[in-house]
């Protein structure tokens, strides 16, 4: 057997376990990371909705209290119970008891405001701090995480893409964390997920959103689920994937998008020194200075900015100088350089803004999807499997 044959086989074998993988979490839950870039030393725990039972380094225990502080001691767990016990402990699991569960979590040490989870908790201490697991079915985080990155002020149909985009980077991107124990993290490394908000009324919308678009995932002409990314505000034109991440996708391509443009957030400016702008280019490997006749004009989106024979990174500019976007034009003017921009985030795939206003004009989540991915479709996941066959 050549060489070729081999690999053909062997892209055939990963496929497939990937595919059962896939179907195997849709019936399951996924583990999150919750808080993870906080160094939390410290939580209290409330039952919110249902009952659980408690776990103390895998063994159930009884207690007469729906109220516990959890802390770190030393590389150990503290787990008081309020009129209760108190135990030192490697491992806390709060396992749901009913369908329907939910705890209320307050950060005491660094503090947060209360936040709302469904399903499990299990609760470690990794290097010195509360590593909190959040065990959740695909579903339920779904809804986590589209009211975590919208709000509450969109419409259904506004709520239905965000689903769907949502499902496709959950079931894409299983492994992220896998080396240290769980899929994902509740930032927006991963998505942003901050549980439920049961006090905002919306909650029914992006319930029936996320029910009324079960199974729906988005994958390319292959049948691959695609790299369902996106941003807040394109300025009017959205980038290819290349000249962001060194990494093409026919279906992440450059496209002239008028409705964004009627968003508040569009435009945006900041000013910095001429001097600091220059010491920036000098640290870069540029030879030559700009000075108060320089100008920089983009009509459409670039990747670099090019001064005679040099070139640098828009991206870089952006994050060196904390921009909103790297659709800017500079101006200088005496000794500063002003920037003057559009957009808000990387400018790849679906604009959060443009998908609203299309919404709002009575484009359907389909037709919005296919505007932004080109030669894609949304299927039922269930169906990627006899497609592949």
């Amino acid at each position: 057997m050549n060489t070729s044959s081999i690999n053909i086989i062997f892209n055939i074998i990963f496929t497939s376990l990937m595919l059962c993988l896939t179907f195997s979490l849709t019936c399951q839950s996924i583990k999150v990371a919750l808080f993870y870039n906080k160094q939390v030393t410290e939580i209290f725990i409330t039952p919110y909705f249902g009952s659980y039972n408690i776990y103390v380094n895998d063994s159930l225990i009884n207690n007469t209290s729906n109220s516990f502080l959890i802390r770190k001691i030393n590389n150990s767990l503290e787990l008081k119970i309020l009129h209760d016990s108190t135990y030192i402990c490697n491992t806390i699991h709060f396992k749901k008891k009913d369908s329907i569960s939910a705890l209320r979590l307050k950060v005491i040490s660094p503090f947060t405001t209360d936040r709302y989870y469904n399903d499990d908790l299990y609760i470690t201490n990794v290097n010195n701090n509360l590593r909190i697991i959040n065990i959740v079915e695909l579903e339920k985080y779904i809804c986590g995480v589209v009211e975590s990155e919208t709000g509450y002020h969109n419409n259904i149909e506004y709520y239905k893409i965000q689903a769907i985009l949502c499902r496709t980077y959950t079931l894409k991107n299983l492994g992220k964390h896998f080396d240290e124990g769980f899929n994902y993290c509740d930032d927006v490394h991963c998505q942003s997920y901050k549980g439920i908000n049961y006090s905002k009324s919306s909650n029914t919308l992006i319930y029936e959103a996320i029910n009324s678009t079960h199974n729906l995932v988005i994958v390319d002409t292959l049948l691959n689920l695609i790299d369902a990314v996106y941003h807040a505000n394109c300025g009017g034109q959205t980038m290819n994937a290349e000249d962001v991440w060194n990494s093409k996708r026919y279906y992440l391509r450059s496209i002239y998008d008028p409705y964004c443009k009627k968003k508040r957030n569009t435009l945006w400016n900041k000013v910095i020194s001429l001097n600091e702008f220059n010491n920036f280019l000098n640290d870069n490997g540029f030879k030559v200075n700009i000075n108060n006749e320089y100008e920089f004009i983009q009509m459409q989106r670039r990747a670099n900015l090019k001064i005679n024979n040099e070139s640098i990174s828009l991206r870089k500019i952006r994050e060196y100088f904390n921009l909103k976007s790297t659709f800017f034009n500079i101006k200088v003017k005496n000794d500063s350089v002003y920037f003057e921009g559009k957009g808000i985030g990387h400018g790849v795939g679906l604009c959060q803004d443009g998908a609203e206003q299309m919404t709002l004009e009575g484009f359907t989540f389909d037709n919005i999807i296919n505007f932004y991915y080109k030669g894609v479709k949304i299927v039922d996941y269930h169906n990627i499997w006899l497609f592949k066959e």
